[in-house]
């Protein structure tokens, strides 16, 4: 049952964050560089590598987060918009898999808020830009 919803909450998150790849290439193809979207879209990129390591673990029924994921896990905080910063101090090597899942499917969710801001916050730009 847990495991499902996981998958399902995971399922929609690789839609959502396809799309938001796919905005961030049009942008890149632009030649706009913006330092916000970049840094949001590398935090979204290490989460969802995480996410899918301790997902792929808890489906092998390892119940503890290893030393090598827990490592990734805590440096976190050096890849996250400055609003985010601190998640990587509840993850930690040893913790339930699990637990670890749910803390970077909320980050996910904020991640993708984040992205969202930014996003809007360009798009406003733009519409000034050719105003």
């Amino acid at each position: 049952m847990i495991q499902s919803a996981f998958v399902e909450r995971g399922n929609r998150y690789h839609k959502a964050s396809g799309a938001f790849f796919e905005a961030l290439r049009e942008q890149q193809a632009r030649s706009i560089p913006d330092p916000d979207l970049t840094r949001v879209a590398e935090a979204i990129r290490l989460v969802d590598a995480l996410c899918d390591a301790l997902e792929k673990l808890n489906l092998r029924a390892v119940p503890l987060v290893p030393k090598t994921i827990g490592t990734r896990l805590q440096s976190l905080d050096e890849e996250l918009p400055i609003d985010l910063i601190g998640v990587g101090r509840k993850l930690r090597t040893g913790a339930p898999c699990i637990d670890a899942l749910e803390v970077l499917y909320d980050l996910q969710q904020a991640l993708l808020d984040e992205k969202d801001r930014v996003l809007l916050r360009l798009h406003s730009e733009q519409g000034t830009a050719h105003a």
